[in-house]
């Protein structure tokens, strides 16, 4: 109803503070999933 999003792990919680500052500090960039796999090298 109200869009809150919540966290249920400490692992999670870092996680999301790290990507935050991330995000302030400018950095990172959004791409769909197609993105993501065309940029990953075969091994």
């Amino acid at each position: 109803k109200y869009k809150t999003p919540y966290i249920t792990t400490l692992a999670a919680a870092l996680d999301t503070v790290k990507g935050i500052a991330a995000a302030k500090a400018g950095k990172g960039e959004v791409k769909s999933l197609q993105e993501y796999h065309a940029s990953i090298e075969e091994v």
